[in-house]
């Protein structure tokens, strides 16, 4: 599997980058950003809340997505800056 195929990068326009790796995971998930992080939460494709974590303050943030079925999710990473969400994939 080539590299894209583990992170998912999102390069702002004025320069904040976020990246989420491994995608796809079945355990741990890593974001992070140039800013800090200050929440994540992660959807269903429904717009169900199923992870969130509003207690952050850092540039690198990890979470345990082992838990949630397998399936196409969207994590949502608010940053001092800015929101960016990113789809990422649970699989088991």
């Amino acid at each position: 599997m080539g590299l894209s195929g583990v992170f998912n990068t999102r390069k702002r326009p004025w320069g904040q980058t976020i990246q989420v790796y491994p995608n796809p995971t079945s355990g741990f998930i890593t974001a992070t950003s140039d800013c800090n992080i200050r929440s994540i939460d992660v959807l269903s494709f429904n717009g169900q809340i199923v992870y969130n974590n509003t207690n952050l303050d850092a540039r690198t943030a990890r979470i345990n997505v082992s838990d949630l079925p397998s399936g196409v999710y969207l994590m949502k990473v608010t940053t001092t800056k800015d929101i960016s969400s990113v789809k990422i994939t649970v699989t088991h």
